[in-house]
């Protein structure tokens, strides 16, 4: 008698660390979002203790605008509380769009 075994199937899921997702999501984001020099792309990235603010132009690769809560003039201001430092930081992409023509 012979018996032939068949190998049990065996189906691995490939798991994408932390990092990898982080960078699949942000390349998927990418192509749907360009910023051009009318429309710029407005970047937010929010750490624990502070809060930063870009207006990008993603066809000439440049950076407009750059705010963040370790501005001097924010930083300066001790009576500033951690919302009101939020708000002056997303005031200031509005004034800068105000001045280069940017809807």
């Amino acid at each position: 008698m012979s018996y032939s075994f068949v190998k049990p199937l065996v189906v691995e899921a490939k798991a994408n660390t932390r990092i990898e997702s982080a960078k699949i999501r942000n390349r998927r984001m990418l192509k749907k979002f360009n910023g051009t020099p009318r429309r710029t792309r407005l970047s937010v990235f929010c750490s624990e203790k502070q809060l930063y603010a870009m207006l990008v132009d993603d066809r000439n690769k440049k950076c407009l605008f750059y705010g963040s809560t370790l501005q001097k003039s924010i930083r300066d201001d001790t009576t500033c509380s951690t919302v009101e430092a939020a708000k002056h930081v997303g005031e200031e992409p509005v004034k800068a769009c105000v001045d280069l023509d940017i809807n």
